[in-house]
C-alpha cells in the first residue's frame, strides 16, 4: 500500500514541477502533460533541434539524449555545474528543487550548455 502511494505522491510532485519550469521558460504549462508535444516544448526550451525529437525515439540513445536535455535544462536556468549534474542523476529531487526552491532561478535563453 506504500508504494503506490509513494509513486503517485512522485508523479504529482513531477507534473508540477515540469509545469511550473514550462510556465518560467515561456511555454504552457499545459503542454507538460501532453505527449510527445511535451518533448517538442523541451527541445525548443533547451534550444535543440527538433530532430532531436527522432533520438529520443531511440532505445539506449533517447536515455543518452535526455540527460544531455537535462544538463542543458538547468544551464538555461542559471544553474551550477552540481546542481546540473543532480538534475541528470536524480531528476525526481532536483526538478522540484528548480521550479519550487529556486524561485530566483530565471530562463536564460542566451545560457549556454551542452
Amino acid at each position: 500500500m506504500i508504494i503506490p502511494v509513494l509513486s503517485l505522491i512522485i508523479l504529482i510532485v513531477t507534473l508540477a514541477s515540469w509545469w511550473v519550469i514550462f510556465n518560467r521558460a515561456g511555454k504552457p504549462g499545459w503542454g507538460s502533460v501532453v505527449p510527445i508535444y511535451n518533448l517538442v516544448l523541451l527541445l525548443k526550451i533547451v534550444e535543440y533541434p527538433l530532430w532531436c525529437l527522432l533520438l529520443l525515439i531511440v532505445p539506449i540513445v533517447n536515455g543518452i539524449a535526455y540527460l544531455f536535455i537535462l544538463y542543458r535544462l538547468g544551464k538555461k536556468f542559471g544553474q551550477s555545474d552540481g546542481f546540473c549534474w543532480g538534475l541528470v542523476v536524480l531528476s525526481p529531487v532536483f526538478l522540484p528543487l528548480l521550479a519550487f526552491k529556486y524561485t530566483d532561478a530565471q530562463y536564460i535563453p542566451e545560457a549556454k550548455g551542452i
